[in-house]
């Protein structure tokens, strides 16, 4: 039971720090758009009054906020089973999460990448080397592909 909270306040910790990823990008993101229509400003010169136009962007719902309010309104309860369908319904409501939700949950565009490791690794985890630890696999994965580059190198170099 102490495992299970101790896993679950990392998922959310992780979740969280994301979040804040995101919210730093975003925030970077509009300072520039935001100097830069400032610019523009300036060079038009649009009207006298400009200067007193309140221009102030609407408060934004910080990550924690988002997170706080997910985490009251549905933790513990049923929700749609179509994971897709439910984070996109929601992304008015929460969206910060459902931009994290869509990154996470996305199918890639190409399997070539992970073909190309389960194929390396599939000839090394075999039964009788059922027992391997993960370093152990990563640490053969990783010599198999150094060894076959120098094998490359050499026969190019003659």
């Amino acid at each position: 039971m102490v495992s299970d909270e101790n896993e679950k306040k990392r998922i959310l910790n992780n979740i969280k720090l994301e979040l804040l990823k995101m919210e730093i990008a975003q925030a970077q993101n509009d300072q520039n758009v935001e100097s830069e229509s400032i610019e523009d400003t300036a060079a038009l010169n649009i009207s006298q009054f400009s200067e007193w136009e309140d221009d102030a962007p609407k408060p934004k719902q910080s990550y924690e906020q988002e997170m706080d309010n997910y985490l009251t309104c549905f933790v513990g309860k049923n929700v749609d089973t179509d994971i897709l369908n439910f984070w996109k319904s929601q992304n008015e409501k929460f969206p910060l999460l459902s931009q994290l939700a869509r990154q996470t949950l996305c199918i890639p565009a190409s399997s070539a990448s992970s073909e190309r490791v389960f194929s390396v690794s599939g000839r090394i985890i075999e039964e009788r080397r059922s027992r391997l630890k993960g370093e152990t696999v990563d640490s053969l994965v990783f010599l198999h592909d150094f060894f076959k580059n120098i094998k490359v190198l050499s026969t190019s170099n003659k």
